[in-house]
């Protein structure tokens, strides 16, 4: 078996069992990538031909390499214990009400004021806003109301924000928002 991990700028690691056949875990906002490769490589079954060779993977993972089991391992455990905290924030996001979600919002800079401002707040709506006028154009059919899914995704982002006292995300998507 051999063992292939990439961490940036997709967290995937891979282990392949033969030429044919992969075990895969992947960083969930990334599983996009790793369904595109195995759509795209699946056609070569026909062929009976190596499908997940080094070569093939680097394409879709550019900087993918190969490494020991040890190595492997402790990716996959940081991988799964991201997919964890995600399904985790998710079961918290369904159990809130939109009240308690924009409390939460609201108090949050007093209680966190090194992490982030109301301004720091108030352009993250601003930029979600945006997002939705942006797609509201390029839509085919209806607009869905995207009010309460921009509050869900603030309040994802600041929560992620506390647990980790890294604001990090944030400053990023305030920085190109602010440019």
């Amino acid at each position: 078996m051999r063992y292939f991990i990439s961490t940036t700028p997709y967290e995937v690691a891979i282990s392949v069992v033969d030429d044919m056949n992969i075990d895969a875990v992947i960083n969930p906002q990334y599983q996009y990538k790793l369904d595109e490769m195995l759509k795209a490589v699946e056609p070569l079954r026909a062929f009976d031909s190596p499908i997940f060779t080094a070569g093939r993977l680097a394409f879709f993972f550019p900087k993918i390499q190969e490494v020991s089991q040890p190595i492997y391992a402790d990716v996959v455990a940081s991988i799964r214990k991201k997919q964890d905290a995600a399904a985790a924030l998710r079961a918290e996001l369904d159990q809130k009400s939109q009240y308690d979600l924009m409390q939460y919002v609201t108090r949050f800079p007093v209680s966190n004021p090194e992490l982030v401002s109301y301004d720091d707040i108030h352009d993250l709506f601003a930029a979600l806003n945006e997002l939705d006028e942006v797609n509201a154009l390029t839509a085919v059919g209806p607009v869905e109301e995207t009010t309460d899914e921009n509050l869900k995704i603030v309040y994802s982002l600041l929560r992620n924000t506390e647990l980790n006292s890294d604001n990090t995300v944030i400053r990023t998507i305030l920085t190109n928002y602010r440019m």
